[in-house]
């Protein structure tokens, strides 16, 4: 049925059945689809929803993530929605994967229109983590003599002040731990775009190695233990109003799920010892048997 067309599914054949992420929450039929069905919708061309074959075609090539690798972008925000990604088929709507399709359309155009023939583009890179974890990562750009990485990000607005956002400031230190025993990088830059600008924001804060190792190594270790072990980690501290709970996250339904669950666990938990408490203290007494609260009128 493609043969006019580029297949979209070349690259997840070659990694088989173990991407995480396996269709498209249809915006119009409210349901569950799988690529080939939403493609083969689209090209009746009458299907109701604002994205085309070739966009929809463009969207799909680029889920490449594998459920067990861990890359750098994965340790730096939510482990539980990591976790959850990696022991779950995941059905995400094209509008939340057309955010990561319009950053790659920019990277496309970078690599295509770079200048600086020593600049390495989208390269990837591995690092063995306490002698058995790895961890890859591939920042967008690396310019060895002038000592810089690079990344560019799309965005709604740039950022009102000269400062880059803190998960970008981890992600590209983790960028310079990577990469430094074969450039030893002392510069890194976001570049921020939306529709109407360009901004260079530079990372002010460069974190020792040292630092930045420990950091890779708990995290990494975490992770790689929670998904042998098949043990669901807690969700961040800040959550439910943690920068990825409410838009950046695909799987939010499961998440809060679990949350309330834990709660319901922790809250028979607490109210069995308080009432073993009470029973050994002798039981409750007519002036503290549960009951009706009585009310003034």
């Amino acid at each position: 049925m493609f043969s006019r067309y580029q297949n979209p599914w070349n690259h997840l054949k070659e990694i088989g059945n173990n991407m995480p992420i396996v269709g498209f929450k249809c915006t119009r039929k409210k349901e569950n689809v799988s690529f080939d069905d939403c493609l083969k919708c689209s090209l009746t061309y009458e299907n109701k929803c604002q994205f085309t074959p070739d966009i929809l075609n463009g969207i799909i090539s680029q889920v490449t993530d594998v459920r067990d690798a861990i890359s750098v972008t994965k340790i730096i925000g939510c482990q539980r929605l990591t976790y959850l990604m990696s022991n779950n088929d995941v059905y995400v709507s094209p509008e939340k994967l057309y955010w990561a399709f319009r950053g790659t359309l920019a990277h496309s155009i970078i690599e295509k229109y770079k200048i600086d023939p020593d600049a390495i583009v989208e390269q990837r890179f591995n690092k063995t983590i306490a002698g058995k974890y790895v961890i890859s990562g591939k920042p967008d750009i690396i310019i060895p003599k002038h000592k810089i990485i690079r990344d560019y990000k799309t965005t709604n607005s740039v950022p009102m002040y000269n400062r880059v956002y803190s998960h970008h400031e981890e992600q590209l230190n983790i960028y310079r731990w990577l990469v430094y025993d074969i450039y030893p990088i002392d510069r890194l830059e976001v570049v921020y775009m939306d529709m109407k600008q360009v901004k260079t924001c530079e990372v002010k804060n460069i974190w020792e190695l040292s630092l930045c190792e420990e950091v890779v190594t708990k995290r990494v270790t975490a992770l790689a233990e929670a998904l042998a072990t098949k043990t669901i980690p807690d969700p961040p501290s800040e959550f439910p109003i943690y920068w990825q709970c409410k838009d950046y996250c695909d799987c939010n339904g499961v998440c809060v799920k679990l949350f309330k669950e834990n709660l319901t666990k922790d809250f028979d938990k607490w109210a069995s010892k308080e009432w073993f408490e009470v029973e050994k203290k002798g039981g409750f007494t007519n002036a503290t048997k549960p009951g009706k609260v009585s009310r003034k009128k």
